[in-house]
């Protein structure tokens, strides 16, 4: 017999300079906010888990719990209409976003979020400030896979 529902957010980053070599990188475990959960549980009760994601950002920030809606200090997004962003559904149960950002270099990125909507304002769902990424040259990129697991 099952127990309840469980939600597991897991994010890989790479960090690339301007030609394309590993910095660093990294993989650590996200904090679910409380309006995906109401989403996840939708979805399964009518038998799919469709990626209800459409944006994820950075930002140089700390702090957020999982009642708040937006980065504590946002820098730049990349969403569903860009190139940048790719998502895929690797399981039934599991969503996963892949994103690319640029173009912010002199900055330490401390935290992510992704977003229900196509904006880095719209409804955030999971958030982590865990990361430590120091960005060195406007070249540099950084590579962020996020993944979704959902089970019952």
């Amino acid at each position: 017999m099952n127990d309840g529902f469980k939600l597991r957010g897991t994010i890989e980053w790479k960090h690339f300079d301007g030609i394309g070599n590993l910095v660093d990188s990294g993989v650590i475990h996200n904090q679910i906010q409380d309006e995906l959960f109401q989403e996840a549980i939708d979805a399964f009760q009518a038998g799919t888990f469709d990626n209800p994601l459409g944006c994820m950002a950075v930002g140089t920030g700390t702090g957020q719990d999982v009642t708040d809606t937006t980065l504590n200090s946002y820098l730049s997004y990349e969403n569903s209409a860009g190139s940048a962003y790719t998502e895929s559904q690797p399981s039934a149960a599991q969503s996963q976003l892949v994103c690319t950002f640029t173009g912010m270099a002199a900055n330490t990125i401390t935290e992510a979020g992704m977003f229900g909507g196509t904006a880095h304002t719209d409804h955030m769902m999971c958030y982590n400030d865990g990361l430590s990424v120091s960005i060195g040259g406007t070249s540099d990129s950084l590579e962020i896979t996020w993944t979704l697991d959902a089970s019952v």
